[in-house]
């Protein structure tokens, strides 16, 4: 599975997740200050899901079947000592989350 971590993420927080799974950056693609949709239209092509704090993305974007799943993480701050508690929840919806799909985990 190929995750892309979004820039209002700690890039960091890509090691937190299992070996296997192919985790990459905004930032480490070059496509950080780019619109949410075009991020959304670059990522259908290389990754299964967007994972993001951005709360107002999926509200904001029209997301279909044939975009990334988006995982949207809600939390106090955007610090990745707030992020990390989530992650075990994350992994559980990635078993089965489906291309299009849209899923807020919260604190």
């Amino acid at each position: 599975m190929r995750l892309l971590l979004d820039e209002n993420l700690d890039q960091e927080l890509r090691f937190s997740f299992p070996m296997e799974m192919e985790v990459e950056t905004v930032a480490f693609r070059r496509w950080a200050g780019m619109l949410d949709g075009t991020i959304l239209e670059l990522a259908r092509i290389d990754f299964d899901v967007l994972i993001t704090a951005d709360q107002k993305l999926p509200e904001q974007q029209a997301i279909t079947i044939e975009d990334v799943s988006v995982i949207v993480l809600h939390s106090l701050t955007n610090r990745i000592e707030d992020h990390l508690p989530l992650i075990p929840k994350v992994l559980t919806v990635l078993e089965s989350v489906r291309r299009g799909q849209v899923v807020h985990i919260y604190a």
